[in-house]
C-alpha cells in the first residue's frame, strides 16, 4: 500500500531516499577550488572519481580563492552497517564517512545527485542545504538484469547502465548472454557460438502478434577482453556482475551450431523471432551435453570472479524429451519418474558441477524442487507463490523479480510507475530469507538505446528505492517530486525517461492487459515521442538552452 500525504518541501532530493536525514541550519557552496582529503590515502581512487565528475558538473577554478572542501574518511562507528555512510554537509564543508569503498562511495553518489540538484544556472556552484545524512540499505541483493541475447547493446550502453545503476545504488548486474535469438559471450573453446550462434539472418517486428520481419541481420557480441573491461568498471562502482548461461531451454543459438547436443540431433536454425518459447532444448540424455556446458562453465568460472552464476532453467519444454530415447535411457538409470524430474536432475547436476569450483548457483524459479541444493538461490519471476514460500519457511534463499511489478520491458499501460513503486517484496513466511530484488529488462522488442532507456526509467528508479530505502519511509508523493529532480539528472548525461503522460497512463492497462502486452510491447518509438518526453520533462527548460 502507498502512502499519499501531504509532501514536505524538498531540501534534499536523493533516489533511493536515504534512511535518515537530520538537517541543519545554513548552506554550504560547492565552489571555486575543490578538494577532496582522505584518509591516509584510503579511498584515492574514490577522490580522483568524485573531482572528475565534479569537474563535469562545476568547472573547477583552480585560482579561486575560494576553497571547497571534501573529506572521506574510514569510519569506526559501530552504529554503520556494511554498506552504510554518513554524509556529513556543514557550512564550512562535506565529509562523508563510511567502513568501506562501496560505503564511501554510496555516500558519494547522494552528493553527486545533491549537487545536480543545488546547480545555479551559471553552473559555478552548487547550493546544498546544511544537513546530516546517515543511510544504509534495505536489502544487500539489489539488482538490475539485462537481456543481450535478443537485442545486442554494446559495451559504451553496457558502461552507460552500470553508472545509471551506480547512482541508484543498485549493486548486482545480471547479464543475460545466452538465449534462442544470439549467443553473445566468447568462448575459446568453441569459436562457432559467437561466429556463427552470435548472427541471426532477421528479427520479427511490431509485437507477439505480428509476423513482419525488420529485413536487417543482428549479430554482436562481448570478447572476454571486453568482458573484463566491463567487470572493472563495474567493480570501480561496487557492482558485481554475474553472467547467466541459459540450461536447458532457451538454447537455441547454441543448438544451431551444435545441433547433436539436442533431443532429436537434427539441423536446427538460430529463431529469427524476437521472443516465444521454443520446443528444442539441450538434451539432459546424452553424456555429450554435459562436457559441453562444463566446458563453457569452465571458461565462465575463470572470466568472472563473482561467487555467482545463473543457470537459467525457465521455460523448459519437456515435448523432445517424452520421445527421445537417451532421455528415456537417462530416466531409467536415475529411477526419475517425470521429465521434470529429469529437468531437475540436468539442473542439480550443472549445479552440482559450479558449486564444486567455488560458486553459488542461481535459477529461475522453476529449478525448485526438493531436492534441489540448501544453497541453490531461487529468483522468482511467476508461479506459485504458495510453493515459494514453502521454500522461503525452509531456508532457500530468494531473490524477487515479481513479473508484474518488476518486468521493465512489459508496456506501462499495464506495469506503470505506481505499480512498479508499490511492489512489497518482504512480506509472507519466510521473508527473513529473501535477499532482495532485481528488475529485468528483456529485449525482444527493445533494438536500441532510446528505447531501452525509455523502458528503463523511470521504473528503475521505483525499484531501486523499494531495495534500498526502509519500507516505513517509502512515500509515493515524496517520490514523485524527487524523481524530477532525478530525471533532470538522466537528462544531463543523455538519457531520456518516459514522460509522465506515458508512465502514469491511468486504469485502462490494468484492464486490458494482456492486448496492450501482445500489440503494445513492439510498438517503436517516433521523434514525436522523444519531443513529447523533452516537452514533459522537468529538466525541458534547461535542457533547450
Amino acid at each position: 500500500m502507498i502512502k499519499k500525504v501531504q509532501s514536505r518541501q524538498m531540501k534534499t532530493a536523493i533516489i533511493p531516499e536515504p534512511a535518515e536525514v537530520n538537517y541543519k541550519n545554513g548552506v554550504f557552496n560547492l565552489s571555486g577550488r575543490i578538494t577532496v582529503v582522505t584518509d591516509n590515502g584510503e579511498y584515492s581512487e574514490l577522490s580522483d572519481y568524485l573531482l572528475s565528475e565534479l569537474d563535469e558538473l562545476i568547472p573547477m577554478a583552480q585560482d579561486s580563492l575560494d576553497n571547497s572542501s571534501i573529506k572521506l574518511l574510514k569510519a569506526d562507528d559501530e552504529s554503520l552497517s556494511e554498506e552504510g555512510y554518513r554524509l556529513s554537509i556543514t557550512s564550512v564543508g562535506i565529509v562523508i564517512a563510511g567502513k568501506d569503498n562501496n560505503a564511501v562511495f554510496y555516500g558519494i553518489m547522494s552528493l553527486l545527485q545533491l549537487v545536480h540538484q543545488g546547480l545555479n544556472e551559471g553552473k559555478s556552484a552548487a547550493c546544498l542545504a546544511c544537513a546530516e545524512i546517515t543511510d544504509f540499505p534495505r536489502f544487500s541483493w539489489r539488482g538490475f538484469m539485462l537481456d543481450e541475447s535478443r537485442h545486442f547493446q554494446g559495451k559504451e550502453t553496457v558502461k552507460e547502465l552500470l553508472d545509471f545503476m551506480a547512482y541508484l545504488k543498485l549493486n548486482k548486474f545480471h547479464w543475460h548472454l545466452t538465449d534462442d535469438q544470439g549467443w553473445r559471450i566468447e568462448i575459446k573453446a568453441f569459436p562457432e557460438l559467437t561466429s556463427k550462434g552470435g548472427f541471426r539472418p532477421d528479427t520479427t517486428i511490431g509485437g507477439y502478434l505480428s509476423s513482419r520481419t525488420e529485413g536487417v541481420p543482428h549479430q554482436g557480441f562481448y570478447t572476454q577482453d571486453d568482458i573484463r573491461d566491463i567487470i572493472s568498471y563495474a567493480a570501480g562502482r561496487g557492482i558485481e556482475v554475474i553472467p547467466e548461461i541459459e540450461v536447458p531451454g532457451h538454447s537455441l543459438a547454441a543448438l544451431s551450431v551444435f545441433p547433436e547436443l539436442s533431443c532429436r540431433g537434427r539441423a536446427i536454425e538460430i529463431t529469427t523471432k524476437a521472443g516465444g518459447i521454443f520446443r528444442d532444448i539441450y538434451c539432459a540424455g546424452k553424456e555429450e551435453t554435459f562436457v559441453f556446458l562444463q566446458t563453457v562453465l569452465d571458461e565462465i568460472c575463470s572470466l568472472f570472479p563473482s561467487s555467482y552464476i545463473h543457470i537459467g532453467g525457465d521455460e523448459a519444454p519437456v515435448s523432445r524429451m517424452k520421445k527421445c530415447p537417451d532421455c528415456r535411457r537417462r530416466m531409467e538409470r536415475e529411477a526419475l519418474k517425470t521429465e521434470l524430474e529429469l529437468q531437475h536432475y540436468m539442473s542439480g547436476r550443472i549445479a552440482a558441477y559450479l558449486i564444486s569450483k567455488g560458486k553459488t548457483v542461481i535459477g529461475w524459479n522453476e529449478i525448485l524442487s526438493e531436492q534441489l541444493e540448501p544453497t541453490i538461490i531461487a529468483q522468482f519471476w511467476q508461479g506459485n507463490r504458495k510453493e515459494l514460500e514453502h521454500h522461503m519457511s525452509r531456508g532457500r534463499k530468494i531473490i524477487r523479480s515479481d513479473y508484474w511489478h518488476l518486468y521493465l520491458d512489459l508496456p506501462y499501460r499495464i506495469i506503470p510507475l505506481w505499480k512498479t513503486y508499490s511492489f512489497e517484496p518482504g512480506a509472507g513466511a519466510g521473508s527473513e530469507n529473501i535477499l532482495g530484488l532485481e528488475a529485468p529488462m528483456w529485449t525482444e522488442w527493445v533494438p536500441d538505446k532510446e528505447r531501452l532507456y525509455w523502458q528503463i526509467f523511470p521504473r528503475l528508479c521505483a525499484a531501486a528505492e523499494t531495495a534500498w530505502t526502509p519500507a516505513p519511509k517509502k512515500d509515493w508523493n515524496s517520490f514523485s517530486s524527487r524523481l524530477e529532480y532525478f530525471l533532470r539528472f538522466l537528462e544531463f548525461h543523455g538519457a531520456y525517461a518516459a514522460g509522465k503522460r506515458y508512465h502514469s497512463p491511468g486504469p485502462l492497462g490494468l484492464i486490458f492487459k494482456y492486448f496492450f502486452f501482445l500489440w503494445d510491447s513492439g510498438k517503436k518509438l517516433h521523434k514525436k515521442d522523444l519531443k513529447r518526453r523533452l516537452q514533459e520533462s522537468a529538466y525541458a527548460d534547461s535542457a533547450s538552452r
